[in-house]
């Protein structure tokens, strides 16, 4: 099995775009995916290794960018598969946001998987500094920048995939997020929504 598995492998990492129909032809989303999945819960400190790592995340964020390969995505338990990246805090949680970025958008059936999975305990915390801690506390500021930038982008989607006029369980239990703890997570977000104006502001003035 051995064997069989690390060509896969190393095809997937030196690959920097996985078109539709290769993927269909070699089962890609499954093969892609069982190459993640080792790295779920290892400690990957080797430079060539964590590059391998994110080559693997952005074939993956790749193919998810065609909305077809976001059902397989979805059919396949990526979700699943990301969900447990997140929880065990290794070098693949960092990655594993951003692919969940690409998952979601414009795609209410996988914000509703996303949601089905346990997915806003794992993203909301990012807002407050909290999650993905094993790996984001060896990285600088910019990388806990992008992470919480990717956080955002994923709430920013589920809000307005998960949105109804007429109330549900998914926007019920989205809006629900925003209130507990004493609406810590809302005040986060105008803080964030404050330093970004204030950021374009300076930026808008340099011009």
């Amino acid at each position: 099995k051995e064997s069989k598995d690390v060509p896969i492998q190393v095809q997937l990492c030196n690959m920097k775009l996985l078109e539709k129909d290769q993927l269909e032809a070699i089962d890609g989303m499954d093969a892609l995916l069982q190459a993640i999945a080792q790295y779920r819960k290892k400690e990957v400190t080797a430079a060539d290794e964590q590059e391998c790592v994110e080559n693997l995340f952005l074939v993956l964020s790749s193919v998810l960018s065609v909305r077809d390969n976001q059902f397989k995505f979805l059919a396949s338990e990526g979700f699943e598969l990301m969900m447990r990246c997140l929880k065990e805090q290794q070098y693949a949680a960092g990655c594993a946001i951003n692919a969940i970025k690409y998952a979601v958008m414009r795609n209410k059936a996988c914000c509703e998987r996303f949601v089905d999975v346990g997915g806003l305990k794992y993203v909301f915390p990012l807002l407050t500094g909290r999650g993905v801690k094993k790996h984001l506390k060896r990285k600088g500021t910019g990388e806990k920048r992008n992470v919480e930038e990717t956080a955002i982008s994923v709430i920013a989607q589920l809000c307005s995939q998960l949105h109804s006029s007429k109330m549900n369980d998914y926007s019920m239990r989205l809006l629900n997020k925003f209130i507990e703890n004493e609406k810590e997570k809302l005040e986060r977000c105008v803080e964030l929504f404050v330093m970004y104006y204030e950021q374009l502001e300076k930026t808008d003035d340099q011009l």
